[in-house]
């Protein structure tokens, strides 16, 4: 596909507008940013992170770290399975409306979305793999923690517990 993009900028050289050269541009530059990372390996920071139920009962997973822009455009694509007790927790730095999608992400996944003080408000249920459809936090958040889809109904996670990261 990346190929392909880029014969397509360069054969229609001028008869292209800049804007639309400047998006294709953009995407070729995504698309090979994302194969490099997959390609080389990239390794995610790994640490225990805790769902603090309303009654107190805690649930422990194992979680990678996307804590930068490249790492949360990663996310989990490509993966063909995952762990009953692991996930991916993203830090977006500060409160704000969270946008996600499924684009080349090949398991169902529940998203929880919490704020800065990491209380769930929101839990995005079986998120549908390789969908483009946006999946919002409706509010300002600052985390998302994706894990397993169906995990969150197994486990009896609801909208005010509290997920904890024990770096």
């Amino acid at each position: 596909q990346v190929m392909r993009d880029m014969q397509s900028l360069f054969n229609n050289g001028l008869c292209i507008s800049l804007t639309h050269g400047y998006k294709m541009l953009k995407q070729i530059i995504y698309r090979m940013s994302v194969m490099t990372m997959i390609f080389i390996g990239v390794q995610f920071e790994q640490a225990e992170l805790k769902i603090i139920k309303q009654n107190g009962e805690e649930l422990e997973f194992m979680v990678e770290l996307a804590d930068t822009p490249e790492l949360r455009r990663l996310g989990l694509m490509f993966r063909t399975k995952l762990a009953e007790n692991a996930g991916m927790f993203m830090d977006f730095g500060y409160e704000r409306i969270i946008g996600m999608w499924m684009k080349n992400t090949l398991i169902p996944l529940d998203m929880l979305f919490a704020d800065a003080q990491g209380n769930i408000f929101l839990i995005a249920e079986n998120a549908r793999p390789l969908s483009l459809e946006i999946i919002s936090s409706q509010k300002p958040g600052r985390y998302v923690l994706e894990i397993p889809g169906g995990s969150a109904k197994r486990l009896g996670i609801t909208p005010g517990d509290k997920i904890r990261l024990c770096k």
